[in-house]
């Protein structure tokens, strides 16, 4: 068993150098051009997927079996007397291989490699005495950057793949005269059967290795989004190998408890396996035999609960758990400690499915090119990346998206302003011609006196029903407010169309396509074009349009209502002339983020506001001349 073991190990080794000198050859060390070249490569490069992925899986194979060897020459032949070589050699040699995973680990310098990085470095930092020295040495600074990936692709590739190649030797090696070394005697005498064992092994291995990839497929499974310093809320996890150590971290809190869990216990812990021969001078030869053994089944069965732990604390909670969690955490009511388990969990998958959408996002942008400054360049002036994230944190502490944040996330805090999803389409403003005072709407608006804060436009509602007695006057006004929404939705697209502005030329044919309703048709046009002459005879009595308004009160302009432009201002300044005013009857409530927000940030969260309304639609449908 253990010649298999070992000779696995230097199988493994040998695959891992060989693809590890051809990944090398495309592969960019800055973090400028490293995610791109591991994308390149995994995406573009011929075979790539299948180089990486053998190198992926070959590493987490590598650990296993040196975790296997370990277990067996502690269990079977132990680590004393003669074994005490092979016992050292074995820990080393598992020891380089973690090494060489940890290192390799930063690479692809996407948000999993960047945040794990982050985690392992601010435990090492708290090593009592030199910990912060350590973490500056390894990084070269305070902050993980260039000159940090720069050291760990030197340790990956030059200094630990020489350390595992010289203990490789050492323990194949065969003396000048021919004769294997004392310690390999036996060893050389079943030559034969270790090199069946190995060719048969590194066969299955292989397969093994090529039906894990396939079940994966080429997914953020193996490079997530660009690395991101500014994303605080990564769900970071570690491997599976780690996950004992991470689930064991969480019991302990504070600086002094987190250095003993995270520095004292596993050094103790390796010091005591590295000690192991000597176990029988104190322990007796009875017991001092076995303690390697004793110990190793200890680690595995604690390592194992632990890991099973991680697992089922970040498991999904049932959709019934985690809403009844929600309600009670909405209506202010004390949470057990089940509830906040549940919570938690919920709140990580939603991290986690918002990171591989990201992840996703990135694959598609960069088929068409990474720009100069870096894959990050792509995400940060990406609306359907950027532009829900800025909602959420600007904008979703009053509105909502679908009932969400907009990423997806149903906050703690009830919203106090109108659901923007699906602005300014058909049937928003339908819904909106409705019952202007719905919770949708305007109906969670409330002024300083904490009465409701617009309510012209539910007067007016009120009163058009009011002055339909019969049957055939209701169903006109239903079919006016159908083309008024009709024409806003229409407006929305192309301000000006009806009335001869200059955008009218502006309107793509991937717009129409994608419109929510299927391509325009004739009496599509019709309901547009009675729209815009319902509102020309009635809404512009106080709905203002390029300025212009026929009556006295001061409503929003409606030019281009719910383009990227309109959304733009409406964020910048509410209390634009063209928007709510900051007096009058009904001013604006909303606060200006002009001094809050970037115009660039401003710009995203109306592009992803306005384009989130044609799911799947092209990019060419954000871009018109009067959004651009």
């Amino acid at each position: 068993m253990r010649e298999v073991l070992v000779s696995l190990l230097v199988t493994l080794f040998l695959l891992q150098a060989a693809t590890g000198v051809l990944l090398m050859a495309v592969y960019s060390p800055s973090t400028t051009n490293a995610w791109s070249s591991v994308w390149y490569i995994q995406a573009q490069a011929p075979a790539g997927w299948l180089l990486r992925g053998l190198h992926y899986f070959a590493a987490d194979a590598m650990i296993a079996l040196g975790a296997m060897l370990v277990a067996w020459l502690a269990l079977v032949p132990g680590c004393t007397g003669a074994n005490r070589r092979r016992w050292w050699w074995a820990l080393t040699a598992l020891a380089a291989v973690l090494a060489a995973a940890l290192s390799g680990y930063l690479l692809p310098w996407d948000q999993r490699a960047y945040w794990g990085t982050v985690v392992r470095t601010n435990i090492l930092a708290r090593t009592p005495a030199f910990g912060e020295a350590l973490r500056r040495l390894l990084l070269g600074g305070e902050a993980i950057g260039n000159l940090a990936l720069t050291r760990f692709y030197t340790l990956h590739v030059m200094v630990l793949p020489l350390m595992l190649g010289l203990l490789m030797f050492r323990k194949t090696r065969i003396g000048r005269s021919g004769v294997v070394d004392a310690e390999n005697a036996q060893d050389h005498r079943h030559t034969g059967h270790r090199l069946t064992a190995t060719l048969v092994g590194a066969v299955a291995l292989l397969g093994l290795l090529g039906v894990t990839y396939y079940s994966h497929g080429v997914d953020d499974h193996w490079l997530t989004a660009p690395a991101d310093p500014a994303q605080t809320d990564y769900p970071a996890r570690p491997e599976w190998w780690a996950l004992g150590l991470y689930q064991w971290l969480k019991y302990f809190h504070g600086p002094v408890a987190e250095a003993f869990a995270a520095i004292v216990v596993p050094t103790l812990i390796v010091m005591l396996l590295v000690l192991c021969p000597y176990a029988p001078r104190v322990l007796g030869a009875r017991w001092g035999s076995r303690a390697a053994g004793i110990l190793i089944v200890a680690l595995t069965l604690g390592a194992g609960v632990l890991s099973l732990s991680a697992v089922a604390a970040d498991r999904r909670p049932p959709a019934e758990l985690e809403g009844a969690a929600r309600e009670r955490q909405h209506g202010g009511q004390s949470l057990t400690a089940e509830d906040e388990r549940v919570l938690r969990a919920g709140l990580f998958h939603h991290r986690r499915e918002r990171a591989q959408r990201e992840a996703r996002r990135a694959f598609a942008l960069a088929q068409d090119g990474v720009p100069p400054q870096g894959p990050l360049a792509m995400l940060v002036g990406d609306p359907q990346t950027r532009g829900p994230t800025l909602f959420a944190a600007h904008c979703a502490s009053c509105h909502r998206f679908d009932g969400h944040d907009g990423t997806g996330w149903v906050t703690g805090e009830k919203p106090t302003s109108s659901d923007l999803a699906g602005f300014a389409t058909r049937a928003w403003v339908r819904g909106l011609l409705e019952n202007p005072a719905s919770d949708r709407y305007f109906g969670l608006m409330l002024n300083p006196e904490g009465e409701p804060a617009h309510t012209r436009m539910a007067k007016w509602t009120a009163d058009q029903r009011e002055g339909c007695s019969t049957e055939e006057c209701r169903r006109t006004l239903s079919e006016d407010f159908d083309a008024v929404a009709a024409y806003l939705e229409d407006e929305s697209w192309h301000p000006g169309r009806l009335t001869g502005g200059e955008s009218a030329k502006a309107v793509a044919p991937a717009v129409e396509a994608h419109a929510p309703d299927g391509p325009r048709v004739e009496t599509d046009e019709d309901a547009i074009t009675r729209g815009r002459q319902v509102f020309a005879t009635v809404c512009n009595e106080c709905h203002g349009y390029q300025g212009l308004r026929r009556g006295t009160t001061k409503a929003p302009d409606m030019y281009g209502y719910g383009s990227i432009d309109w959304l733009e201002l409406m964020i910048a300044d509410p209390a634009h002339e063209l928007r709510y005013r900051a007096a009058g009857r009904e001013p604006a409530r909303m606060p200006a983020f002009q001094d809050r927000l970037s115009e660039q940030d401003r710009r995203l969260i109306a592009r992803w506001l306005h384009g989130s309304r044609v799911p799947g639609a092209p990019e060419a449908a954000l871009r018109t001349p009067s959004t651009e």
